[in-house]
């Protein structure tokens, strides 16, 4: 089953949003200091928005290239900067943090590595597996 290019750009669109949101809600104040959990949720988060973008270019275009992989990663470090950066107008309770920026782009740089692989891995090289190409 063929996951439609639009389809995958929707689940990550809503994917963003709800990082958006997550991100710019006041943080709850309860006097501990969870530094490991939060640099993994900001790793995690990017990575998984970074496989669902370059997922979506390689269905787009029909492969995965390394300037969609550049440009990902590109457009997901920039909005982690953004995304720290409005946390401190938007509410009292955060503040912008370059260490969540830079688990953000690590994140995204890994999310597309790993999407790159599963594409080459599961597509045959930019062929789907299964197709009538064999010699």
């Amino acid at each position: 089953m063929k996951l439609k290019p639009l389809w995958l750009a929707f689940v990550a669109g809503a994917f963003w949003l709800l990082m958006f949101i997550g991100t710019h809600l006041p943080k709850k104040q309860n006097g501990r200091k969870e530094y490991g959990l939060d640099k993994v949720a900001h790793f995690s988060a990017f990575a998984i928005l970074a496989v669902l973008l370059c997922l979506a270019a390689a269905r787009w275009s029909g492969r995965l290239r390394w300037y969609h992989l550049a440009g990902v990663v590109t457009a997901l470090s920039l909005y982690g900067m953004f995304d720290e950066i409005t946390q401190a107008f938007l509410t009292t309770t955060r503040k912008a943090d370059v260490q969540d920026w830079i688990a953000d782009t690590c994140g995204a740089a890994v999310g597309a590595i790993a999407a790159y692989a599963f594409s080459e891995r599961f597509t045959n090289g930019g062929k789907n597996i299964g197709s009538s190409d064999r010699n």
